[in-house]
């Protein structure tokens, strides 16, 4: 089973774009963006006062797009959209714009703020994608053992569903959601619920022990296994996967953290 949820971008095939959609930033709050979006929308590209004042390419496949300021900036005031490509109609709204890629391809984006002194590693701006949470792929049966040694599969199981949740790395996971996700495992009984990690197997036991997530736990996932659980080439990590386990297919699918809880609620009310 291919499970990683990889970062960003198009890796595979356009890995020769990805400098520019994985700055490394610090940890930012996405609500104020997510309240403008909607829950349907990913962390597309970012970039840190590294790229304040530069000319930046973004690789942009098809689709709507929001541009943010950084949190505490704006758009006329504090920093400015120097240059925009030609191709992209950009239209503002109140302290952001929002756009349409109809081609595939490289970008430049230019961008600046003020005061950026000491702020390498902070966020300048981010862009966001909209996604279709229910565009369907079929994939390959599955079989895992958990962190319990107990079988975890897509084709010899009671369940009709299997809702998987790539975390990645543990403090990832947002330890505020876990009653309300442990609460969607008692009350949907024909769903088997799986989270799955980058980590050794040593270092989840106590984390599982600590926190009482009462998700089936896996180890060890690499992102190399995973190419073929991408939905159009573009995961980002952490990602939720909703899989009907009769038809091997991928029902759902849901980008980040951001209000979890409801948006898996309102998937498994759907089946």
């Amino acid at each position: 089973m291919n499970f990683s949820i990889l970062v960003l971008l198009c890796i595979i095939k356009f890995s020769f774009y990805s400098f520019s959609q994985s700055v490394q930033v610090k940890d930012f709050d996405e609500s104020e963006y997510k309240s403008v979006m909607g829950l349907y929308s990913m962390d597309f590209h970012h970039s840190s006062f590294n790229h304040n004042d530069r000319n930046v390419k973004v690789f942009l496949v098809e689709g709507k797009y929001w541009l943010f300021p950084a949190g505490g900036l704006n758009f006329g005031g504090n920093i400015n959209l120097k240059n925009a490509p030609s191709e992209i109609d950009l239209v503002k709204k109140q302290n952001h714009y929002e756009f349409n890629v109809e081609d595939v391809g490289a970008y430049d984006f230019k961008i600046s703020a003020e005061n950026s002194a000491g702020k390498s590693k902070e966020l300048l701006y981010v862009i966001y994608k909209a996604y279709n949470p229910n565009k369907i792929k079929f994939i390959e049966s599955f079989s895992y053992k958990t962190l319990d040694d107990q079988k975890i599969s897509s084709d010899d199981t009671d369940k009709k569903y299997s809702l998987i949740y790539f975390t990645g790395r543990k403090d990832l996971i947002d330890r505020g959601q876990i009653e309300s996700l442990n609460s969607l495992k008692n009350e949907y009984k024909n769903v088997q619920f799986v989270c799955m990690f980058s980590e050794p197997e040593n270092e989840l036991t106590s984390f599982k022990e600590e926190t009482n997530f009462n998700w089936s736990f896996i180890s060890s996932v690499r992102s190399r296994e995973l190419a073929k659980f991408q939905i159009g080439k573009l995961i980002s990590e952490p990602a939720i996967y909703l899989v009907d386990n009769d038809q091997n297919k991928i029902i759902y699918h849901y980008y980040g953290v951001y209000n979890l809880p409801l948006a898996l609620k309102k998937a498994l009310k759907e089946l």
